[in-house]
């Protein structure tokens, strides 16, 4: 049975968002947060100091930590993330089970 409230009238469709724009949506989001955790640590260290220690690297305190602690640490987790993601979906897959 067809609940009323799963129904929509006539002429109105379900928005939807492709899956392109989702993709895009989703690695935008990845580069915000990215960006955010490298500004993060005991060190307050600016934006504009992460920019500058890719174009003009200058072997300072701040562009050494970016270099070899905070973007290291932040590749790492987001290689581990859709690591364990293709995982997930692979167990679920090969289980057929969804809540695998």
């Amino acid at each position: 049975m067809i609940k009323a409230s799963m129904v929509l009238p006539r002429g109105l469709k379900k928005p939807q968002m492709s899956a392109l724009s989702g993709l895009i949506l989703g690695l935008c989001m990845l580069l915000i947060c990215l960006v955010y955790s490298v500004t993060l640590g005991a060190a307050e260290i600016p934006l504009g100091k992460i920019l500058t220690s890719f174009i003009a690297f200058d072997g300072s305190y701040d562009h050494l930590v970016i270099q070899t602690v905070r973007l290291p640490r932040s590749l790492i987790a987001i290689l581990v993330g859709s690591a364990l993601a293709v995982s997930g979906a692979l167990m679920q897959g090969l289980t057929r089970n969804p809540l695998a």
